[in-house]
């Protein structure tokens, strides 16, 4: 079983640990929320 903590994952992808100031748009945002739990399912692969 894999459990996420999403909240975690949604407030990393909208604020990233950058120096740009501007903010990810809607689209970017979900795209980077997808790309990162598809990551974490590739490494944990779950059963």
């Amino acid at each position: 079983n894999l459990y996420l903590d999403c909240n975690g994952i949604i407030h990393r992808c909208a604020h990233p640990e950058t120096l740009s100031k501007f903010e990810p748009t809607e689209e970017e945002l979900i795209l980077n929320v997808i790309s990162t739990i598809d990551r974490l399912v590739r490494l944990t692969r779950p059963n």
